[in-house]
């Protein structure tokens, strides 16, 4: 309804064959883009179903923690124009086998996304890290077989020698992905 002001987190977590998410078109507070229920004035994605795709209009900045938790998503795009994804929003997202974020996409939380097999990273993630972040980020995500960096080996290494993420044994990282 237009009156509706709060939306709770995780509000459709195991909704896996939710198709369509509605908010009446007068609600000053919420609207939905491309599938994505988002928070109009915080530019916060809240909620997504199967068929989603983060809008790249600047409507979004921030994905909010569970916002793909059990949505049957299999490949998703992070589009450039979000500059934030919250720990936690993959979580329990049991299809998804592809993740991308385009370059612009700042800061990321934990992704615990079991299934994932692909990941795309780009360079603006790894220029914006946070001192003392956590380089296990990533390291739930059991299944990644396949990590494609869109900057050079030298950038991937840390001062002390290390990688900047840390992935499973089973893992490939691919440098210079998307360069032209």
């Amino acid at each position: 309804p237009a009156s509706l002001n709060r939306i709770a987190p995780a509000v459709f977590s195991g909704c896996y064959e939710l198709e369509k998410i509605v908010v009446d078109g007068a609600n000053p507070f919420y609207r939905v883009v491309n599938g994505a229920l988002i928070d109009a004035k915080r530019k916060t994605l809240i909620a997504v179903n199967k068929f989603s795709v983060i809008p790249d209009d600047g409507s979004v900045k921030t994905i909010e923690k569970e916002a793909f938790s059990n949505t049957g998503l299999i490949s998703l795009t992070v589009p450039s124009s979000v500059k934030e994804v919250s720990e936690g929003a993959f979580d329990a997202c049991g299809a998804l086998e592809e993740l991308s974020f385009a370059e612009g996409v700042e800061t990321v939380g934990k992704i615990c996304c079991r299934s994932l097999k692909r990941l795309e990273i780009p360079l603006s993630m790894v220029e914006n890290l946070p001192k003392g972040y956590d380089d296990k980020l990533f390291s739930e995500c059991w299944e990644l077989q396949d990590v494609y960096f869109a900057g050079t080996e030298e950038q991937w290494i840390r001062k002390d020698g290390q990688p900047v993420f840390v992935f499973g044994e089973n893992c490939t990282v691919h440098f210079k992905y998307g360069a032209s």
